[in-house]
């Protein structure tokens, strides 16, 4: 549960991340390094996909062949997601246009995950994002665990998204 004090640390950060989205100059938008991108609106951990499986969803794939995915857009700091599809290709594919129906062009596939769950973590600081990380495990806390680990250091470290298949 948030309390009010946090809430109000959250609106300032966002405030902040807003001003420099809004204000930027020309200079800022050339393609960023490798480890640092460009600011973007802080992805909230209420931004994980419902994992409610549908009958639909449950009858396209077959275990051992389920196959999920991850797309981060790094301007809306918006993602998409797709799980139990019959194949890797498949699932990249619904993950990139579930992210562009959502958030725009500029959508990235960034994990896939067969038989297991896969999460996005994001470290930031400033009012900056600085660094993200995505990985995969077979448990969803595991996944969420390691990409939380892959960006360790200053600053705040959020889970972005995550995402998992049927298994077993």
């Amino acid at each position: 549960m948030r309390t009010p004090r946090m809430f109000m640390g959250f609106v300032a950060t966002m405030a902040v991340i807003v001003t420099m989205l809004g204000f930027a100059p020309a200079a800022t938008a050339a393609a960023p390094a490798p480890t640092q991108v460009a600011p973007v609106s802080s992805p909230s951990d209420s931004a994980a996909p419902s994992q409610t499986l549908t009958k639909r969803a449950q009858a396209r794939c077959r275990i051992p062949y389920c196959f999920g995915a991850l797309a981060i857009n790094l301007r809306t700091g918006g993602s998409g997601y797709a799980y139990n599809h019959t194949s890797k290709r498949s699932a990249l594919r619904a993950a990139k246009r579930s992210c562009a129906r959502e958030n725009g062009s500029g959508c990235k596939a960034v994990i896939w995950r067969r038989n297991g769950c896969a999460a996005v973590a994001w470290r930031g600081q400033n009012g900056r994002l600085v660094e993200w990380g995505a990985r995969h495990a077979f448990t969803k806390r595991k996944a969420i665990k390691k990409a939380r680990f892959a960006v360790r250091g200053r600053g705040t470290i959020k889970t972005w998204t995550w995402v998992c298949t049927a298994r077993r």
